[in-house]
């Protein structure tokens, strides 16, 4: 398969298995990126977006007991 092709395989998945396809091979995808010095730097844009959404996620489930979560 071309790489475009397994891409289009992957978006199709559901976010189930897509979250499963992680589990079972994104410790293998780490260390084959940790092994090219340049692909931290290249890959932090995408890092920072999804540590930005995190955070938006979290402040949600972090507030005070009783209060709700959500933008203020």
């Amino acid at each position: 398969m071309k790489f475009e092709e397994i891409k289009k395989a992957i978006m199709r998945l559901s976010t189930e298995d897509r979250l499963h396809l992680m589990r079972e091979v994104g410790t293998e995808w780490c260390e084959a990126m940790m092994s090219n010095p340049d692909a931290m730097a290249q890959m932090m844009p995408q890092c920072r977006e999804m540590m930005a959404r995190m955070r938006e996620m979290m402040s949600g489930m972090c507030r005070p007991e009783g209060q709700t979560g959500g933008k203020q």
